[in-house]
């Protein structure tokens, strides 16, 4: 049997990374659709999250961010 122990890290650190890329990108939709964010918001909450996460983390994040089409729209139409 293959030894999978060297593979944990990397696999929980994704886990992470897209458990908070989700919260995030749900947490700046709701902020958004309320009107209690601004697009500008959602950069600052953004450049926070970042400086708190690994490199891997952070292409999560924005992989997250750039993939979800409503939040791109919901920025788009966002006072900045």
């Amino acid at each position: 049997m293959a030894d999978d122990t060297a593979r944990f890290p990397a696999e929980w650190e994704g886990d992470v990374a897209r458990s908070r890329a989700r919260t995030m990108c749900a947490t700046a939709t709701a902020g958004l659709e309320s009107g209690e964010w601004t697009a500008a918001d959602l950069r600052a909450r953004i450049a926070a999250e970042e400086r708190r996460l690994t490199p891997l983390q952070r292409t999560a994040l924005w992989m997250a961010v750039v993939a979800d089409a409503h939040l791109t729209a919901l920025c788009e139409g966002a006072p900045r």
